[in-house]
């Protein structure tokens, strides 16, 4: 039989009890690349088989950086990056399933081509000269598609898409200069290493 509790005791057992809630472990578990592979099959109907889009106005996921595609997963759920197709695939999904979704694509092995260098010292501080960030939250930029870079720099220029770096370097180039850096990326082609993804 419990004993009934009054007054400071009560409120004692309370502090514990919740306490004790807030402090247990997560149920998450690890970020699973073979289980984002499964449900990655929704997302290659845009962006194509492992992650490598053949539309160019679709960006390629594969190879991209686990931290990045995390962050715009959670933003197109909340809404806060607004894609009408993108907020309606991601609504419904949990955390769980958007980290293994993003460890999936971030495992996909890509090979690369580099163009003649470009100097854009103030992308490559952020983005790598080769396009390739050394940040997990930074997107790499090599071999996306010349349409989907350009779109994305104009957003970024007009303030529809909102990062306050990116908005700031972008607001002063002139659309020859977008078109010229979209260009410069879309050229360094990637392709898959031959290394099997998870599934």
């Amino acid at each position: 039989m419990i004993p009934r509790l009054r007054g400071t005791a009560a409120v004692a057992a309370l502090v514990v009890l919740v306490g004790g809630c807030l402090n247990a472990p997560s149920a998450l578990a690890a970020p699973n690349a073979a289980k984002g592979a499964a449900l990655s099959a929704r997302c290659a109907i845009c962006h194509g088989a492992n992650g490598f889009s053949v539309a160019t106005n679709i960006p390629n996921l594969a190879g991209q950086r686990y931290g990045y595609l995390l962050k715009q997963l959670k933003q197109f759920k909340s809404g806060k990056r607004g894609n009408g197709l993108m907020n309606d695939i991601a609504r419904p999904l949990t955390l769980q399933r958007m980290e293994d979704i993003a460890a999936y694509f971030a495992s996909v092995k890509v090979q690369m081509t580099m163009p003649k260098p470009l100097p854009t010292a103030e992308c490559n501080a952020c983005h790598n000269r080769k396009g390739r960030s050394t940040s997990a939250t930074i997107p790499n930029l090599a071999g996306q598609h010349y349409m989907y870079l350009l779109r994305q720099l104009r957003a970024f220029k007009a303030g529809t898409r909102t990062s306050s770096i990116m908005n700031a370097m972008v607001k002063p180039l002139s659309e020859k200069q977008l078109e010229r850096l979209a260009a410069y990326y879309a050229s360094m082609p990637i392709r898959p290493d031959g290394t099997k993804p998870p599934h």
